[in-house]
């Protein structure tokens, strides 16, 4: 149900249009997911997945907001996802897994 959520303005924005979205559309729009928050509350770890056509595959990658000020900045990077991110309990630290090339993680 909450996917539904992120579909609504893409879908919106091609009624508007007068357009029908292709299936090219829908697998360019990026999605959010797995929120993690600090344990003190001002941040929030979360991914962001989005199509990566050369490798004919979805990645995954981990973000974090600054719930104060809106900031965001990405925290992975590269061709293989990274994701299940939990805060360390003093909130200092963010593990995550990540997938390397090789197949190794």
């Amino acid at each position: 149900m909450k996917r539904a959520f992120l579909f609504l303005p893409l879908f919106f924005s091609f009624v508007l249009a007068q357009r029908v979205p292709t299936v090219d559309d829908l697998l360019n729009i990026k999605s959010a997911g797995s929120p993690q928050i600090s344990p003190d509350g001002n941040r929030v770890a979360h991914t962001v997945t989005e199509t990566d056509w050369k490798q004919d595959a979805f990645v995954t990658h981990i973000w974090i907001a600054d719930v104060k000020t809106g900031r965001t900045a990405q925290l992975t990077r590269g061709e293989k996802s990274a994701g299940n991110a939990q805060w360390s309990p003093d909130g200092e630290w963010l593990a995550f897994t990540s997938d390397r090339i090789g197949g190794k993680n």
